[in-house]
């Protein structure tokens, strides 16, 4: 993830202000740091940022990965229609 250009766009997405920045980055900081169960990583950054629920922590981050993976993901969708059409 490229946290300097896409930090305010997570930031939001998580649904904190954008004032909110400097929050979300040390909090991931410290979740990161600290994790060592990768299923609860979501659950833990929805906490530490204002108890924001798991599942819109981890749209956001899925969201910002399918936004900066535009290509695979169009490539992904393509075979996984032709495989359906096949079927």
């Amino acid at each position: 993830m490229r946290l300097e250009t896409d930090l305010a766009i997570l930031t939001v997405s998580c649904q904190r202000a954008p004032e909110a920045q400097d929050l979300v980055r040390r909090s991931m900081d410290e979740v990161i740091r600290t994790n060592r169960d990768p299923h609860l990583l979501f659950n833990q950054l929805g906490i530490k940022i204002g108890f924001v629920p798991e599942e819109i922590v981890r749209g956001a981050f899925l969201a910002l990965w399918v936004r900066t993976n535009e290509a695979f993901c169009t490539t992904l969708e393509l075979t996984v229609r032709k495989l359906i059409q096949e079927s």
